[in-house]
């Protein structure tokens, strides 16, 4: 029997014009000109559905002329076969997009198993832990799986070990903090060749002098440095300043030219 038209909702409407582009799929009439209907493409009263696939944009003279025949061409029937074949190849790259994307996931899974195993090696009697696991993986993504490595290795150098063959608590506590740290002195002189010089001699000015800002030192000496002032110079500058205020006023007269006092 005839199917009885059932009033379409706001949604499935907005969907069918949204797919369509807000035009006529019959003339080609686009909204605003145009008042846009949602038709039917197998008429309710032969038993279309309300399913998407069998509805269509359609402007207001299309659709009333239309009526409750279809169309004399192929044009709806080969729209909605297309519609098909276009769906089934969007449903297609999905699923082989989340495969991608599931498979790049157990690489780094597995990066980041591989080098919490060598932590595990280097601290013997002592387990990485969930949070430990998420932190290596959180450092391999920032910095390279060559560079944490290295780092860890590094870092092991300090670790002691007791009379039982397990590493210290406090040891590992330190290799805890500093293989973190070195992986970023490593990333940073890869990409900066010279800057670790620059990070010892911030350290300097940190132990010497309480009111050094580090972010501000490290940004004046990477300016000095290109101003053409030698890396043994600015050590000198860190140990013969007695406040950062100086060492700054130091390196901007070598920046902007001034004499050094």
């Amino acid at each position: 029997m005839p199917g009885k038209r059932k009033g379409l909702s706001k949604r499935v409407r907005f969907e069918v014009f949204k797919r369509d582009g807000f035009k006529c799929q019959y003339c080609g009439a686009t909204a605003p000109e145009a008042v846009l209907h949602v038709d039917h493409i197998a008429p309710v009263s032969k038993g279309g559905a309300n399913d998407i696939l069998n509805l269509v944009t359609s402007c207001a003279s299309c659709n009333g002329g239309k009526g409750a025949r279809t169309l004399d061409d192929s044009s709806a029937v080969e729209r909605q076969r297309t519609q098909i074949e276009e769906l089934q190849s969007r449903r297609e790259q999905l699923e082989m997009m989340l495969q991608w994307r599931d498979g790049l996931k157990d690489l780094e899974e597995t990066k980041t198993r591989e080098v919490c195993n060598r932590i595990d090696a280097c601290t013997p009697g002592w387990k990485v832990n969930d949070h430990g696991f998420t932190e290596t993986g959180k450092l391999i993504k920032r910095f390279s799986v060559d560079v944490v490595l290295s780092a860890i290795d590094s870092a092991a150098t300090a670790i002691a070990i007791d009379h039982d063959g397990k590493a210290t608590a406090e040891s590992v506590r330190e290799f805890s903090r500093r293989y973190p740290r070195l992986a970023a002195v490593a990333y940073a002189e890869k990409r900066d060749p010279g800057v670790t010089e620059l990070y010892y001699i911030r350290g300097i000015l940190r132990k010497r002098c309480d009111d050094t800002v580090e972010w501000q030192a490290l940004k004046l000496m990477k300016a000095a440095r290109g101003a053409g002032v030698d890396v043994e110079e600015l050590r000198q500058w860190a140990y013969e300043a007695y406040s950062f205020r100086q060492f700054r006023k130091w390196c901007e007269n070598a920046i902007y030219g001034g004499a050094v006092e």
